[in-house]
């Protein structure tokens, strides 16, 4: 076993892309445990600038695997493989570089001096529509994406010019004009592409020959000695070796799928297993994308179709009995069978059905759609872990191959009922700010390893009392002086608030926006103008659920101004429906008036605030049938 540290030209990393070179015959695999494939734009420009600019940026870590024979361009030659054990995006994004190097090209690109020049002598010849030097730029910019690289056939000053000229208005050149815009565009060409060039430029590669099996060791070493890398992705690599029969479809699908991305970005995917088998980290990391794409109010579905979940990880250690601390020994706790494959087929189907318990739980407080609303849940991760561990380790015995537990149902009744208050309560105490591993772990098993009652247990009408005071004091402490954001966290409880006001046909047939009923702008005249301190605009007592339709009537009208218009005012069918979402009479929502101004006092608002306050706690009490 060996690392020999060298120095590679970066053009040799042209190949991860493009396959091996007849001068240069090398190959690289991107081994099952790598990490995700894709930068933004901003990072991978950032890197490049960091090249050009001769800054650091690490080495490259290699693992050699066999030389395989391959056919270039009729000839039969070695090439000698690589596996990027460390360094993939900067791989990928230095090949992408060499290949196309303008494909995200943007002003920092131009030489600034070049471009004045070029602006200049434009408007000398065109002084009828004369360009800006930012509109100039602009137009190469755009030139330049469309060019992708230097070729000689399309990267050509009289192209440039046709291509700037046409994006801005101005008329075709004459050839007296082209010899006079000739010089400045060959000069400005020439020091693009001296800036682009970094093939020439070396960075540090350390190539390793050894044995696979050391390699989790080599990871992880590296991740502790500076490299960011997640834990998950120190887990891809230590458990490489580690395999899993997989039994899911979909889990399947999610797996190949992450590694078809690879592929369609041009990489040579190290895919030997055998098709129904993946590595312990890779079966996780499927379990993760299924249950976003299967339960989207639970876990996050953006993060699932990106393959950016990874929520089946401490999910499979809480079920397991473990503390989140210690998920590295996930593999400790699992059973195999006897080809020497890891067995999780019952775990994961009884979190899939604790899972389902869950979502159908919620489902009738956070189905109700809103308008302009983010796909961002108002919940944190470990919070539905938690609730998800505890639903499998009351329904399902990991002692006894996570069979059905005797009395399960009777104790899966007892969490249908408490699952919504304790979300409700945990969304508004926040209480999972940060990791809280421990936290987690004590609400799915208490100290004698049984499952824990937290989640079985419901409120009292005390401790519901002191949660809803306790955010009504934090929201009024909460001083605006312009129009503030409703949180995910708001939302959530208005969607709680309104769903037995709310019904499915009525869902189903309108949009509802989320509305302040003393509009801000109107508080906002009537606070700044006169020099006060900013009101709690965004307290829950001011929100409510209206109708778009009626919203988009009413606009800066409070709903009492709305029903008292002189012409076009609702029916008095329409104002019942309204006044059924407002938690208050139309007319608590009037706006004193002094001389024909709005002269609402801060203490008027906030007594409307708390009047509404009790009313929607006490709706919310009876829609969690939380103990009168």
């Amino acid at each position: 076993m060996a690392t020999q540290p060298v120095l590679w030209r970066l053009s040799r990393l042209a190949t991860v892309k493009t396959g091996p070179a007849l001068e240069d015959p090398i190959s690289f695999e991107v081994p099952e445990f790598q990490r995700s494939l894709v930068w933004p734009p901003k990072k991978r420009q950032e890197l490049i600038d960091s090249i050009v600019s001769g800054y650091p940026i690490g080495a490259l870590l290699l693992s050699e695997r066999t030389k395989r024979r391959v056919t270039i361009n009729g000839k039969s030659v070695d090439s000698p493989v690589y596996a990027i054990v460390d360094g993939l995006q900067r791989a990928n994004t230095i090949a992408d570089h060499l290949l196309a190097p303008f494909a995200e090209a943007t002003a920092q690109l131009l030489p600034v001096d070049q471009v004045g020049k070029l602006a200049a002598e434009l408007r000398a010849l065109f002084k009828r529509k004369p360009p800006t030097d930012e509109a100039v730029s602009n137009a190469i910019v755009e030139w330049l994406r469309t060019v992708k690289k230097v070729d000689r056939t399309a990267f050509e000053w009289s192209k440039l010019v046709e291509s700037v000229c046409a994006q801005l208005g101005l008329p075709e050149t004459t050839k007296a004009q082209d010899k006079k815009l000739q010089v400045h565009v060959l000069e400005l060409l020439k020091q693009i592409e001296a800036r682009v060039d970094i093939g020439t430029y070396e960075i540090p590669v350390l190539i390793y020959s050894g044995p696979d099996g050391a390699l989790p060791e080599i990871f992880e070493r590296i991740n502790t000695q500076g490299t960011i890398l997640s834990k998950y992705e120190i887990f891809a690599a230590a458990w490489v070796g580690m395999k899993v029969r997989v039994a899911d479809k979909e889990i399947r699908a999610a797996i190949d799928g992450r590694y078809a991305k690879l592929e369609s970005e041009g990489y040579t995917v190290d895919r030997s297993q055998v098709a129904n088998e993946a590595s312990l980290f890779e079966y996780l990391f499927g379990l993760s994308q299924v249950l976003g794409k299967k339960f989207p109010r639970l876990f996050s579905a953006s993060a699932a179709e990106a393959s950016k979940s990874s929520s089946a990880f401490p999910l499979v250690a809480l079920v397991l009995g473990l503390r989140l601390e210690d998920m590295d020994e996930i593999p400790s706790q699992l059973e195999k069978d006897g080809r020497g494959r890891y067995k999780l087929d019952a775990v994961t189907e009884c979190i899939l059905k604790a899972a389902k318990l869950v979502d159908e739980t919620l489902a009738p407080f956070l189905a109700l759609s809103l308008t302009k609303e983010s796909s961002a849940l108002a919940h944190g991760e470990l919070q539905i872990v938690s609730m998800v561990a505890a639903a499998a380790a009351h329904g399902y015995d990991r002692a006894s191959n996570y069979s059905r537990r005797p009395g399960a149902a009777a104790k899966e009744q007892k969490l249908r009922a408490a699952f919504p208050q304790h979300y409700l309560i945990d969304i508004m105490r926040q209480t999972w700010r940060g990791p809280l591993y421990t936290y987690a772990y004590e609400r799915v098993w208490d100290s004698t390893g049984a499952p824990s009652d937290h989640y079985a247990s419901v409120h009292s009408k005390e401790e519901w009392s002191n949660a809803m005071g306790v955010w009504l004091t934090e929201q009024l402490s909460e001083a605006a002086t312009k129009r503030p954001n409703v949180s995910s966290s708001d939302k959530v409880i208005l969607k709680f608030l309104y769903s037995k006001k709310i019904s499915v046909h009525d869902q189903a047939k309108n949009q509802y926006d989320v509305e302040h009923l003393i509009p801000v702008d109107r508080v906002l005249k009537m606070t700044l103008g006169a020099g006060q301190t900013g009101w709690p605009l965004g307290a829950l007592g001011n929100l409510a659920l209206l109708e778009r339709s009626v919203n988009r009537k009413k606009q800066s009208e409070t709903i009492d101004e709305y029903f008292n218009r002189t012409s076009r005012a609702p029916s008095s069918a329409e104002q019942t429906e309204i006044e059924a979402l407002l938690f208050c009479a139309a007319a608590d929502t009037a706006i004193p008036k002094v001389n024909g101004k709005d002269s609402m006092t801060d203490a008027q608002y906030r007594a409307l605030v708390k009047k509404r306050w009790t009313r929607m706690q006490a709706q919310l009490a009876k829609n969690l049938e939380i103990i009168p």
